[in-house]
């Protein structure tokens, strides 16, 4: 379970003016239109803006890693790339600014549209869809996907992670490469996992997000 706080749009600088909880969990197969539940706490991942404004992150040294990688391992540049469950698109659109061929893909249409607006701010050409990560079939494959921040977690079976593996092959070029990037074990005990929290703060907002406010329990 999630808390978020925000103090956005307040009248009075500071005074908090709206909580949410969420602690949906799904795990059903279908259309975006219905199955939004895919998205652990889709409350807050619909909420874009604010998402944004607590996880914002610099990746900028990860796409160089990715396009260095490729060019390592192929030996020629990168041309194409999938930010799967890409957010507000923080990779996608420096990927798109570096002149790659993107795509930024989402489960959650708020999200994607949020992506679009800021890559749009930007000046940064990408392409945009709204689709499952375990169903979606690119217009042509990419050099290059990725999944980052965890975001592989927000499938629960093995049977969603097959699904989603042979779908990412499917959108690949040949030897096109997928990377996944997910918390070391060291840092994410399943026997302790711990409470923490995310918050940020742009242009007199101010968004907090706790995580695991429920002592979540492994399920054996």
């Amino acid at each position: 379970a999630i808390e978020w706080k925000t103090t956005a749009d307040s009248p009075t600088p500071g005074v908090e003016v709206s909580t949410r909880r969420s602690d949906e969990r799904g795990n059903g197969k279908g259309s975006v239109a219905r199955d939004r539940t895919m998205a652990e706490f889709h409350d807050v991942f619909s909420r874009a803006k604010y998402y944004d404004i607590a996880f914002w992150r610099d990746v900028t040294d990860e796409v160089t890693f990715i396009q260095d990688l490729y060019q390592r391992k192929l030996g020629r540049p990168l041309r194409s790339f999938l930010d799967n469950a890409c957010g507000p698109g923080y990779h996608a659109r420096i990927m798109a600014a570096r002149g790659v061929k993107t795509y930024g893909l989402d489960l959650m249409p708020e999200m994607i549209e949020y992506a679009r607006q800021r890559a749009e701010e930007d000046g940064v050409s990408a392409h945009w869809i709204a689709a499952d990560m375990r169903t979606v079939r690119l217009p042509e494959p990419v050099d290059f996907a990725l999944t980052s921040f965890d975001s592989l977690d927000c499938l629960h079976t093995v049977d969603e992670i097959v699904d989603h593996l042979t779908t990412m092959a499917k959108n690949l070029t040949p030897r096109g490469l997928y990377l996944i990037e997910a918390t070391h074990l060291r840092r994410s005990s399943l026997s302790a996992y711990g409470d923490f929290f995310y918050e940020g703060q742009r242009n007199g907002t101010k968004v907090r997000i706790d995580w695991a406010t429920n002592g979540p329990q492994v399920d054996p």
